[in-house]
């Protein structure tokens, strides 16, 4: 969606909303505007100090605005505005009040973010900061210091050493965070244009996985030699060299992927486009080929984007006029330049596109169209599809021609083999020829070369290319800057010269060739001109025309009988989740959380950990019971920061009346509780349950084992050199025989204290030692018409995973841990791919229960990440103690509240240019996006009629708080609910809705109704 039309969306939602409540409204959304993040006590806090007394801005529109849709929730009692939407009224706010109203307001969020750091209450730390900067960007005095603090926050962002599921020494999870910050904040500091183009590179970078983990690598190592440089007075790495590959084969999809865009109103389907991915290419032609406009040859980034597989037919322009009664250009005006069946060239002023005076069919490529009626089409089937719709920019129409070929066309240099691939004038015979009947690209695309002519979007200029060789060599040039003068002389075009008139290249331009061309990131052309970009040859032309890299113009109003267009489109494919884009990196751990308990302290620290894909178990391991290594995928949970210490589990007691456990005269508080069975454990998390309102429970041990690698596949978290460990834990070599207070030593990359040695850690899970093997092999096993078992995600070799071994004593005898060393057999199952497992919560049943991390008295062997212990759900001793977790958000962080990812199902594939028709599979929607599903009526004499169904919103899963404490007794107590993601009616079932099924039922009729009346 263009920025134009997201403005225009911008200013329909708050006029509506102003016509809704009235205009004093206005004045209370501008200063809504001004933070990042609202909570009804910050808007009070703004009517109160800035509005009140004004007729109309009573205390209730502050509800009524955090309700309307000019709000979306973004946390507990926390609401933020669309950025387009925040630009709107900041916009207006200034040209009405002047700056110092807005100045006002900044200092005044100045003040109430210092209040909320005091008093530790309300926002998160990362959005008091986000809170702290967006004041600070609006008051001249205090913006410098916010661009420096940001870029000091992506430095730090970039040299982090604590990775969650990132690349080494990066977090990823930050990064992403700022960037979209900065991008917030950018009005504000558009006079620190070093910090905006450096987030503009932290961006490009995040979207190259591979860049990101080079880098990540090179940090983690220290190897900052020479790359490094100021932004904002901050050292910061040096990331304006990282351009990525430029070899045109980067990035290429495996295989094209054909889609249609379903109408709204499910009436068919719009023209088959194919998608793209990302990727670079090298544009325009050497030395030597071609013509000066086509050079210097230069490096090209695109981002996805989807291509016409065909250029757009009579038949699908056929259906726009019919449905909008628009008369093009050449209806309205003098006609169109054409061809008599390929002679007597000349304007006819009855010649349109339904009288292009050639032989066609609604298979053919439409001709005799504007630049405008092609965007018009454009704009209607952007409205009627709910998706982004254009024309190609001249470099995405190169890149999807050459298909990561440097020839001049996209199968080799030998024109003798365009007749295979192109109608031109040695084949067509005078005109336009059904599209699709050649040859298509390795890409699947078709009639690229030859048959019709393609408006593109750009504006022409013939020094366009030129500019790129007077940027400095690595950098990246902005593509859309001012048209300069050029050296020009004349040019004749395939359509003679008066439809063409270019310039030669300046020579020190087309000397830049011989160098390193900087990298152009998705180019648009100039930001002006009088002609627009043609690209692709036609019917009449020769091989020359049709090459990939010529370029051509006409004026915007031209219309001619060989000069058609083909669609852009861009946006996400739900249908495919592959062009989604690369995943939001994972949100960073939030450590130091706790629950309030109800007489007042608050509960034991905890650390929120995103949800994750990690390696379980370890295959060079001797003991069996830790392979095979396999993945596993977990959802977000917070987990304790610490063992629960004595102190902790004395409130308990004394809570309870429940006996303390004795402590072996080494001391209580802040040393773990020890002498706790399984079931001890569990009252302690039941108990703090009811005390906070909150779900605590006993770790799994997917989870205990995530938590403790913190992103590492090391043998411990702090790596494999054992003599690091003593940094991290106690245990035998250290600990003095006896337990120590928690967080001591230093923490995982987590924050998490303890994990390694101090004391064995219960978890839920009932132990079996080939656990795991089981868990692969049921997997693996399918049902031939089925296919891998329901949830998991299987591909593997076909070795055995099993292993033979002899009996192993445990740490503490026979009595507590019966294990099976592996031989070489099960170690060779290290090649394979494993099943992923999903949530794994253990056998069903067994008589032992799993302990983790190791002890105060056990060798550093059984500190590491993956080893297993079996203990017997009864057991007590010194050695035993027991961790939290947590399940559900904290709702002071946003971030905590996560979201569930609705089903997907690929669609059938169409198979030819056009065809509208039903559809079939299911879609995979947007989060709030409407819906509706279609169903068939058969009538009694066999008759079928398609129906819509109602309107449906399908809401993402999530968590929430049901119930009111102020309401009535039915409304209470109120409790945490999950919900899995859902579709709900938009309205309520209308009248006319509810008689359609009285009448295809004929019952059902209400009692105050007369069948049929």
């Amino acid at each position: 969606m263009t920025d134009t039309a997201r403005a225009q969306i911008a200013r329909e939602r708050l006029e509506r909303f102003v016509g809704r409540f009235g205009e004093p409204y206005r004045r209370l959304a501008w200063y809504a505007a001004l933070p990042l993040i609202l909570t009804p006590e910050l808007l009070g806090y703004l009517r109160a100090q800035f509005l009140r007394g004004r007729d109309g801005v009573r205390w209730i529109a502050e509800a009524d605005l955090l309700l309307s849709d000019l709000c979306r929730p973004v946390g507990y009692e926390q609401y933020a505005l669309d950025q387009d939407l925040r630009a709107l009224l900041v916009a207006q706010m200034g040209a009405v009040l002047g700056p110092e109203p807005m100045r006002e307001a900044a200092r005044l969020l100045l003040r109430y973010v210092r209040h909320l750091g005091r008093a530790g209450a309300g926002l998160g730390p990362a959005e008091l900061q986000a809170e702290q900067w967006s004041a600070m960007a609006y008051l001249e005095e205090h913006r410098g210091e916010a661009a420096r603090q940001i870029a000091e926050a992506l430095a730090a962002g970039l040299t982090r050493a604590a990775p969650v599921a990132g690349p080494p020494g990066i977090c990823a999870a930050e990064l992403a965070r700022l960037v979209r910050l900065t991008d917030e904040l950018a009005p504000n500091l558009a006079d620190h244009r070093e910090l905006l183009d450096y987030a503009g590179e932290v961006a490009r970078l995040l979207r190259s996985p591979k860049e990101l983990q080079a880098l990540g690598e090179r940090l983690a190592a220290g190897d900052l030699s020479g790359a490094t440089r100021r932004v904002e007075g901050v050292a910061v790495p040096d990331l304006s060299g990282r351009a990525g590959p430029t070899d045109g084969a980067s990035g290429l999809p495996e295989s094209p992927r054909p889609f249609r865009d379903p109408f709204k109103d499910a009436s068919g389907d719009g023209p088959a486009m194919v998608w793209l991915p990302a990727g670079s290419f090298r544009m325009g032609s050497p030395e030597g080929v071609g013509e000066d406009r086509e050079r210097p040859a230069h490096a090209v980034r695109l981002g996805d984007y989807a291509i016409g597989k065909f250029p757009v037919t009579v038949g699908e322009f056929r259906r726009f006029v019919t449905a909008t009664g628009y008369r093009t250009e050449a209806e309205t005006g003098d006609g169109a330049w054409v061809w008599n069946q390929g002679k007597d060239y000349g304007q006819k002023r009855d010649a349109s596109w339904q009288n292009p005076y050639l032989e066609q069919d609604d298979r053919h490529p439409v001709v005799c169209l504007s630049w405008n009626d092609a965007r018009a089409y454009c704009d209607w089937l952007s409205s009627e599809t709910g998706q982004t719709y254009g024309l190609l920019t001249e470099a995405q129409w190169e890149h999807a021609c050459r298909v990561g070929s440097d020839a001049l066309y996209c199968f080799g240099d030998d024109a003798a083999g365009l007749g295979a691939y192109a109608w031109y004038a040695d084949n067509a015979g005078g005109s336009t020829h059904p599209v699709g009947e050649k040859l298509p690209n390795a890409w699947g695309l078709h009639d690229l070369h030859g048959n019709v002519w393609e408006w593109c979007q750009d504006w022409y200029a013939a020094d366009y290319y030129a500019r790129f060789g007077k940027a400095p060599v690595g950098s990246a040039v902005r593509t859309g800057a001012p048209e300069a003068d050029a050296a020009s002389g004349p040019h004749s075009g395939p359509h003679g010269d008066s439809a063409s008139t270019g310039g030669s290249a300046s020579s020190s331009a087309v000397a830049a060739s011989n160098g390193e061309q900087p990298l152009a990131e998705d180019p648009s052309g100039p930001e002006s001109g009088s002609d627009r970009v043609c690209r692709g040859g036609a019917w009449l032309n020769d091989a020359d025309h049709c090459r990939s890299a010529f370029r051509d113009l006409d004026a915007p109003s031209v219309r001619y009988g060989l000069l058609g267009f083909r669609l852009s489109r861009t946006g996400p494919l739900h249908s495919y989740p592959f062009t989604l884009g690369a995943p939001e990196p994972a949100p960073a751990p939030i450590p130091n959380l706790r629950d309030p308990l109800r007489d007042g302290p608050a509960g034991p620290a905890m650390v929120w950990l995103p949800g994750g894909t990690f390696t379980m178990g370890q295959d060079d391991s001797q003991w069996d019971d830790e392979k095979p290594a396999h993945p596993v995928r977990l959802g977000a949970f917070s987990i304790g920061q610490y063992p629960v210490t004595f102190a902790e589990f004395d409130r308990f007691c004394a809570a309870t009346g429940r006996t303390q456990p004795e402590d072996r005269g080494w001391g209580r508080g802040e040393r773990p509780v020890i002498n706790v069975d399984w079931e001890d454990a569990k009252a302690y998390c039941g108990w703090l349950s009811k005390e906070t309102g909150e779900t605590y429970r006993l770790a799994s041990e997917a989870e205990w084992e995530y938590a403790c690698r913190a992103g590492t596949k090391t043998r411990w978290s702090c790596g494999d050199d054992e003599s690091r460990l003593e940094d991290y834990g106690w245990y035998a070599k250290n600990a003095g025989d006896q337990t120590h207070p928690v967080g001591e030593k230093r923490p995982n990359a987590w924050h998490l204290h303890d994990l390694h040695g101090n004391v064995w850690e219960w978890c839920r899970d009932w132990y079996a030692a080939d656990y795991y093997k089981q868990s692969v092999e049921s997997a693996v096993r399918t049902d031939d018409r089925y296919g891998p078992s329901v949830g998991s995600a299987v591909r593997t070799d076909d070795r055995d995973v099993g292993a033979a071994g002899g009996p192993h004593s445990g740490p503490y005898g026979d009595s507590q841990s019966i294990r099976s060393a592996a031989n070489g057999a099960a170690v060779v199952t290290s090649g394979g791919e494993q099943p992923m497992a999903i949530e794994p919560n253990g056998p069903q049943s067994g008589s032992n229960r799993v302990c983790r991390g190791g002890a105060w008295d056990n060798d550093a062997g059984y500190c590491r990440s993956a080893y297993r212990l079996m203990v017997a759900p009864s057991d007590r001793s010194g050695y035993l103690g027991f961790r939290l977790s947590r399940t559900g958000p904290w709702h002071s962080y946003p971030i905590t509240l996560g979201r569930a990812v609705p089903p997907s199902q690929d669609p059938e594939q169409p198979s030819g240019p056009a065809a509208p028709g039903p559809r079939t599979g299911k879609r995979r929607y947007a989060p709030r996006e409407t819906f509706r599903d279609r169903f068939v009526i058969v009538g009694r004499d066999g008759s079928e009629r398609s129906l819509d169904a109602p309107d449906l919103v399908y809401l993402p899963g999530g968590d929430f708080r049901m119930g009111d404490a102020r309401g009535s007794k039915d409304e209470q107590p109120v409790h945490q609910v999950r919900l899995d993601a859902f579709a709900i009616g938009r309205t309520p079932v209308t009248w006319a809705e509810y008689r359609r099924f009285c009448e295809a039922t004929d019952g059902h009729w209400p009692e105050w109704l007369e069948p049929g009346s």
